[in-house]
């Protein structure tokens, strides 16, 4: 129930909010159907017309978020993706995950849909196949431990520095594909990479680790960019209004910044409970809620999300080396 709603949440205020705030209307002078190519985003970057179309409006999108006025917050939000992103890929390449467990589809749903709602409906079939099949507790192999960390680092933040260096279009249209880049690499790495057994949690946490410093010192920056002499007042002054933006007052470079909070607060709190709910223990999930805030001030939301996976991955490979000694133990 509560991923529904979170997902519901996400569509509210991405969708309704975009729609009824007069954004929409905004980007779309820019990507008028049929399509005239006049404006610097629209372009061809496919050849194929109603994908073109789609992409104008992201380009377009991320074009504002990397003006000066939301470039700060749109790098946060870009590091935010690293961690997320690579838990979402260890959760699918698990050996005994249930088979609606797929990184890939659920990353371009986060491409297209958004990430709020793409990430809440993951975690919903994560959790529910977990809880009906006892799945996705298999720690990752070598193999599989360096196709995700080869995945997240060249399918993802190779092509993201390229975007924000660049400001061109092509480059941050051809980063929306990046889930698909990511499992192309991922798929080609188990090819040709010999098969190996046995948990592999020292790369994993390295991959996890790599996550926690990009995400961290970017959220460290941004924090100390836009300190005040208040902290608690200016995280409520900054936390975004749930209604939806005043047609009136509403700016095309703040309706952008306004669906990235969003975007993020819910994308960030569906994956922290979703790893709340994979927890082996009542305790184990109250620990995670409870430092949640830390956290989440600390690390950053996203470092929070991979400290919490390292943790997992962890346990699960304990479990794992318990079950194999009890295993010789029965043989002999």
């Amino acid at each position: 129930m509560v991923f529904l709603s979170l997902t519901a949440i996400g569509a509210f205020t991405i969708f309704v909010h975009i729609a009824l705030s007069g954004a929409q209307e905004q980007l779309n002078d820019a990507c008028p159907i049929p399509p005239i190519y006049a404006s610097p985003s629209q372009l061809h970057y496919t050849h194929v017309t109603a994908l073109d179309a789609v992409l104008c409006n992201l380009v377009e999108f991320f074009k504002i978020g990397l003006l000066p006025v939301n470039q700060a917050y749109t790098v946060h939000f870009l590091a935010g993706i690293t961690p997320v992103a690579l838990v979402f890929l260890i959760e699918g390449t698990r050996s005994d995950r249930s088979r609606a467990v797929i990184a890939l589809l659920f990353g371009c749903l986060y491409q297209t849909i958004s990430a709020a709602m793409a990430s809440s409906l993951f975690w919903l079939v994560a959790v529910l196949a977990m809880a009906s099949g006892k799945r996705g507790r298999a720690p990752l192999t070598q193999a599989e431990a360096e196709s995700v960390f080869m995945a997240i680092s060249i399918g993802y933040i190779l092509p993201t520095l390229a975007f924000i260096a660049s400001h061109d279009e092509y480059a941050i249209a051809y980063w929306q594909f990046f889930p698909i880049y990511m499992s192309i690499l991922q798929h080609l790495w188990l090819q040709i990479r010999p098969a190996t057994v046995g948990p592999a949690y020292h790369t994993t946490r390295m991959a996890l680790i790599t996550t926690i410093i990009i995400s961290a010192s970017v959220h460290i920056s941004f924090v100390i960019a836009h300190w005040s002499s208040s902290p608690v007042m200016g995280f409520i002054q900054w936390w975004p209004s749930f209604w939806i933006p005043d047609p009136q007052s509403t700016t095309v470079e703040s309706a952008v910044y306004h669906l990235l909070q969003w975007d993020a607060i819910v994308w960030y709190a569906s994956t922290i409970l979703g790893l709340v709910f994979l927890a082996d223990s009542i305790s184990d999930a109250m620990t995670m809620i409870f430092f949640a805030p830390i956290g989440s001030i600390v690390l950053s939301p996203g470092g929070y999300v991979a400290l919490l996976a390292i943790y997992r991955e962890w346990r699960l490979t304990e479990r794992a080396k318990a079950g194999t000694i009890a295993a010789g133990k029965k043989k002999e």
